[in-house]
């Protein structure tokens, strides 16, 4: 999800990138736990039909966002690890485990509906706890500790006690809080349902709109923070349409409120179109193109979770499309599931990842081995397309 622009204690430009990220017990995709080689770069998965690839990127979005928000809902990854390399060649890891229990359980009187432990490490030269949480305690590599709420982790605590905590949380947190998830999916009415939407609130400050999904108000809201407090922002997005070949105009009015009562009840209103077309209104492939280059001019984003980005391209445009997240990702890391051969073609062969499920039905990824990897570099280097050798 893109969050609105906002002021952040966090560095913006994190000297650290995912190596690898670990799933488990994931409704989504069943019981198996599923560890993920992350690329320096650009990962792109892809799977033999079905929605395997695009289910294990939101499955790492979902973990990440459990992980600084410490959600209860049992339906998300209950178990999530991932390793980062610093620049200095430091090497972190953080994980946690959510443990849903039985309010019957006679292990205590007032048990909780679930138990959160978590831990984190140094994993190179030093090779030192940071921090570990369990039974409600965060216990830090100082031998410090805090008492925790019951089902929250370090992570979350981090937000608003960042004095308190070490400076490796806090990277971390960054991290995982700066990950940005574009799914495949929108929650929203049918077609002819659907309404225009009218932003309302204190102009600079906050948008809302009542039962607008969370995702859609994120983007909506952002635009309408960029076009009146960071117009290069919003106009960077402006250039970025036309550049992947959606020209139509993109338009923020705002009508501020001059009644007496302004300095108490926020009435200022705001709406937004597209080619002359209501936000609420937009096609879903409009949305997801707006939300995509969106999050690659948020200077809080740390790494990009795209699903399918061919369903969000401008017919026929889908390279220019690529070209753009190419030039725009910056420092920030790919995650990337596709089907279009487009998007194979795209990436490095060593950039590719295989979500496959065995005769046990249990989910694994992998790479292409020693042989394929040289076959394919070979065949790449000759000249040919990358997704004509997988399809050989």
């Amino acid at each position: 999800m893109i969050e609105p622009a906002r002021t952040s204690v966090f560095p913006r430009a994190l000297a650290a990138r995912l190596v690898s990220v670990t799933i488990g017990d994931y409704q989504a995709i069943g019981s198996s736990t599923i560890e993920l080689a992350i690329a320096p770069r650009r990962t792109v998965l892809v799977a033999k039909g079905g929605t395997l690839a695009s289910l294990l990127v939101q499955g790492i979005a979902e973990g990440a966002h459990i992980a600084v928000h410490a959600l209860s809902d049992p339906e998300k990854p209950r178990h999530f690890r991932c390793e980062f390399e610093g620049d200095a060649g430091e090497h972190l890891v953080y994980g946690y485990d959510r443990r849903f229990q039985d309010l019957e359980d006679d292990d205590e009187p007032f048990p909780p509906s679930m138990r959160w432990e978590e831990h984190a490490a140094r994993t190179d030269e030093a090779n030192v706890d940071l921090w570990t949480v369990r039974d409600r305690r965060a216990v830090f590599g100082d031998g410090s500790r805090i008492s925790l709420p019951s089902g929250v982790g370090a992570l979350a605590l981090a937000g608003d006690s960042a004095d308190r905590v070490p400076e490796d949380l806090r990277r971390i947190r960054a991290y995982l809080e700066g990950i940005r998830w574009l799914g495949l999916a929108l929650a929203r009415p049918p077609i002819e349902d659907r309404t225009g939407v009218t932003l309302t609130g204190r102009s600079g400050v906050l948008w809302t709109s009542r039962g607008l999904d969370a995702r859609l108000l994120s983007l909506a809201s952002t635009l309408v923070i960029w076009f009146e407090l960071h117009r290069d922002r919003y106009n960077k997005v402006v250039e970025l349409c036309q550049r992947i070949g959606a020209p139509g105009e993109l338009a923020v009015q705002i009508t501020r409120d001059t009644s007496a009562r302004a300095d108490v009840a926020p009435q200022d209103r705001a709406s937004i179109t597209f080619e002359g077309v209501d936000f609420g209104r937009l096609s879903d492939a409009v949305i997801r193109r707006l939300e995509l280059l969106v999050a690659l001019v948020d200077p809080e984003a740390t790494a990009l979770l795209i699903e399918e980005p061919e369903i969000a391209a401008v017919p026929g445009s889908i390279v220019a499309l690529l070209d753009v997240i190419e030039a725009c990702a910056d420092h920030r890391q790919l995650i990337v599931s596709t089907k279009s051969p487009h998007v194979i073609d795209w990436a490095r062969p060593d950039e590719l990842r295989f979500v496959e499920k065995n005769r046990y039905r249990d989910l694994s990824v992998r790479s292409l081995d020693f042989s394929e990897l040289g076959a394919a570099q070979a065949h790449v280097a000759a000249g040919g397309k990358l997704s004509t050798f997988l399809a050989s």
